[in-house]
């Protein structure tokens, strides 16, 4: 098994693994994983930056992954989809056009998606994909939320069907986020959330045959000893969604 040998784990995507922004002094994905695997002598590198597309791991992310990476984690897609849906809250869109929309959404999504998944394939590591979660915007934002879910279904039929043609393991976080504190605000992981996706991606990497088909994971439960710092996290500014069709507002703060 994979996990029997030392392990050096490669995070690549946005700031669903990038989030240290957004944890109010908690521990982020990368450090939550330092800790849990310091024992076992494992290494993780945190290629991933908050705000980046498909696009920048396909350009960028990819020529940071260290030689010496074991697996490859890989939760990218939710910067692509706030980018493509924002069009849809700004256009007035009857029934029709609304579907036909989706569906030019999703197609150019496939592309990219399928793209990125080729490119980091020839590194020739084992890689593990995560969904998309949904969003956690507030109640006067009913209307923000019902697009962004339907935007979050889409970008998920094309992540797990990308990866079970590549028989590659899904953590699918649209089933792990299941409590308000999974969120630093609408879109964002607190701490906690981190606490899940770490976990996660641990239990994958220990228990998945990755010579064998893709399988779905999606564990919920918070590590039985806390991570430390997990609770002094805050919730942060919920809205970057206007921002979010221009890409580079997520990199200038």
């Amino acid at each position: 098994m994979a996990a029997l040998r030392q392990a050096h784990i490669a995070l690549v995507g946005d700031s669903v693994l990038d989030n240290k922004a957004y944890t109010g002094g908690g521990p982020c994905v990368t450090e939550h994983l330092e800790l849990k695997v310091s024992s076992r002598h494992w290494s993780v590198t945190n290629c991933a930056v908050d705000g980046d597309v498909v696009q920048d791991v396909i350009e960028s992310q990819i020529k940071t992954v260290p030689s010496s990476a074991t697996f490859i984690v890989i939760s990218a897609g939710g910067n692509d989809g706030l980018q493509l849906l924002s069009s849809l809250e700004s256009e007035g869109l009857t029934c029709s056009s609304f579907c036909d929309k989706l569906a030019n959404i999703e197609r150019v999504f496939r592309d990219r998606y399928s793209q990125m998944l080729q490119s980091l394939g020839q590194l020739g590591l084992p890689m593990l994909v995560c969904t998309v979660y949904h969003p956690r915007f507030e109640r006067h934002e009913w209307r923000t939320q019902i697009i962004a879910s339907i935007g979050v279904a889409c970008l998920n039929r094309v992540i797990r069907s990308e990866a079970r043609k590549r028989r590659l393991p899904i953590i699918d976080l649209a089933w792990v986020f299941n409590r308000e504190r999974d969120y630093a605000n609408a879109i964002e992981p607190s701490s906690w959330g981190g606490d899940k996706i770490s976990n996660n991606i641990i239990h994958v990497i220990d228990h998945h045959n990755f010579r064998s088909r893709g399988a779905a994971y999606w564990q919920r439960d918070y590590s039985a000893a806390e991570t430390p710092g997990t609770n002094n996290g805050d919730r942060r500014d919920a809205s970057r969604l206007a921002r979010a069709a221009k890409n580079d507002g997520f990199r200038s703060r």
